[in-house]
């Protein structure tokens, strides 16, 4: 004889979700789903703000770290052309790996940022110092300054730009607050880098 599994207390349980009890119980139960939920988006929304301005600037303008980043890492890539001319140099020897890698990582979500853009900065001043080294041509040389000068006004553009500030807010004023903290502990929400950790 086949053994029959006893009926489930359907009705018990409908009374249950009916009850006074069980109406507050759904509703702490909404309320505690809801809270992270609505905290999640709220900073997801105020981080992807700061990326506007890592990406736009503070205006708006386009005038931004994303843009002196890029041409520090074009500035990266005319000293290679120039190194070319001088091999004897071996100005370029770990130019190329710096440039490739800011590339890679010109972003605050990437791994390696801002510290490739840091080594990157060290290259091309190495590169400079071993062209002059070496000797380069009176116009060369103009060139060579004129990087210099590029490369340290960008690194300084970088270092005052809205974004640091804007990123530091993020870390310290909105995930250092409950319940967002929890959501940063968890690693569903990560801090912004500061350049001025590396660059500063």
């Amino acid at each position: 004889v086949a053994c029959r599994r006893p009926l489930q207390k359907k009705g018990s349980r409908m009374k249950f979700f009916k009850s006074y009890t069980g109406a507050l119980t759904v509703l702490a139960l909404a309320v505690v789903l809801c809270i992270p939920l609505g905290c999640l988006r709220s900073v997801s929304a105020q981080r992807a703000q700061v990326l506007e301005i890592f990406e736009q600037g503070t205006a708006g303008d386009g005038y931004s770290t994303a843009i002196d980043m890029h041409v520090r890492i074009s500035i990266g890539k005319n000293l290679i052309t120039l190194a070319g001319r001088y091999p004897e140099a071996g100005a370029a020897s770990g130019l190329p790996g710096a440039v490739n890698w800011a590339e890679a990582n010109a972003h605050p979500d990437a791994g390696a940022f801002p510290e490739a853009d840091a080594a990157l900065g060290v290259q091309c001043a190495q590169a400079i110092e071993a062209l002059r080294a070496a000797g380069v041509s009176e116009r060369d040389e103009e060139y060579l300054r004129g990087f210099e000068v590029e490369l340290e006004a960008a690194a300084d553009r970088m270092r005052r730009d809205g974004y640091n500030t804007a990123a530091w807010r993020f870390n310290e004023k909105i995930l250092g607050g409950f319940p967002a903290a929890l959501l940063r502990g968890m690693g569903i929400v990560k801090e912004l880098p500061l350049l001025a950790d590396v660059n500063g």
